[in-house]
């Protein structure tokens, strides 16, 4: 089996609460925040304490690039303080909230 390090960048794992890999599987623009929609394949860390499913809702800013159909490794921060909250790329962008695209 092979490891999950190759497909993480450890640093920006440290700075948030649950990295996935994931697929993109659609997207949709809006004002302030774009959302991509994400078909988890593997979850790397989990400090969450929420239950991840097969698919998740993710923002990032509009103003930003896009995220584009494919695979990536997902670095996710709460988009909000409620319990069941979505997420978002960290800090809001594809620069820094994803990784190891492939």
């Amino acid at each position: 089996m092979e490891s999950p390090a190759p497909l993480l960048d450890a640093a920006r794992a440290d700075e948030v609460q649950l990295v996935v890999r994931g697929r993109v599987i659609g997207t949709s623009p809006a004002d302030k925040y774009a959302w991509a929609r994400v078909r988890v394949i593997s979850v790397l860390k989990n400090a969450s304490g929420q239950t991840i499913g097969d698919e998740l809702q993710v923002a990032y800013y509009s103003w930003t690039p896009a995220l584009s159909e494919g695979e990536y490794t997902f670095y996710l921060e709460p988009y909000n303080d409620t319990p069941d909250h979505p997420w978002k790329l960290l800090g809001g962008s594809v620069e820094r909230g994803v990784s190891h695209q492939g």
